[in-house]
């Protein structure tokens, strides 16, 4: 098995190959326009995953990367689903504790208010007991933001796993999953920053529109492209990335 790693020139020919190969014009579209529908919960985004999929694929195959036809819409879904399921399992627990965390506020908020007005101490009563909601919020969205961020970090790879080995359950084979980033935990830290700094762009890109009223619906109709923009250059960075990992297993198990 031979490697590409992520040299100024691979990382140039990731950035741009959403925009090279055969009909690369007609499938973006079709990507963007999935993204624009994303108001039909989860619909959009099983057939982006299953095509975030392919696209991943072709990096862990060591193929050229360019945007393959929309088709076999069945083994998209199929594919896809799949891909929620990993991303909704590492990210349950961060939003459990986020979500508890404002509904235990919210909930809380009128009972504190009775109490507090039923009690002859309302004037400490009271703030207490905000101090207290107020406290368990944001210590819930802080502890859930921490899971949140423990989750999103091995993601990539345990999307590639399910990809490679076409199996659900690999994604949970965090043994394996975390060994092949350790190892390879530059090029996982430098696909992260890749990522990361194009993102920035987008968003730096983004406020700008926004700052003037004139431009401010350009921005927002930028994001539409840019969202799957990001997705594909996601797919290709870690596909590649995990690929490079698994290279460096294979010659740390032979030397």
């Amino acid at each position: 098995m031979t490697t590409n790693a992520l040299t100024t020139q691979s990382i140039k020919d990731l950035l741009t190959f959403p925009f090279r190969g055969k009909d690369w014009q007609s499938r973006f579209l079709i990507g963007v326009g999935l993204t624009l529908v994303g108001f039909i919960p989860f619909l959009p985004a099983i057939f982006q995953l299953g095509y975030f999929s392919r696209v991943m694929k072709q990096a862990l195959n060591g193929e050229e990367l360019e945007l393959p036809a929309w088709e076999d819409w069945g083994r998209l879904a199929k594919d896809g689903l799949r891909l929620l399921g990993v991303n909704l399992i590492y990210t349950l627990p961060g939003s459990l504790v986020m979500m508890g965390s404002m509904l235990v506020y919210f909930f809380g908020f009128f009972p504190a208010m009775v109490f507090a007005d039923r009690s002859s101490h309302i004037e400490t009563v009271m703030p207490a007991a905000m101090f207290l909601l107020m406290g368990i919020m944001f210590l819930g969205m802080f502890l859930g933001n921490l899971l949140l961020f423990v989750g999103a970090v091995p993601l990539p790879f345990a999307m590639a796993r399910v990809v490679e080995q076409d199996n659900f359950a690999a994604a949970f084979q965090l043994g394996e999953i975390h060994k092949l980033l350790w190892r390879n935990k530059a090029g996982y830290f430098t696909a992260w920053v890749v990522l990361a700094g194009v993102a920035a762009i987008v968003y730096w890109v983004f406020y700008l529109f926004n700052m003037t009223f004139i431009f401010m619906w350009v921005g927002f109709l930028l994001l539409i492209p840019f969202g799957f923009y990001l997705l594909m250059l996601m797919a290709g960075l870690f596909g590649q990335t995990y690929r490079e990992s698994l290279v460096v297993a294979e010659i740390s198990t032979s030397a």
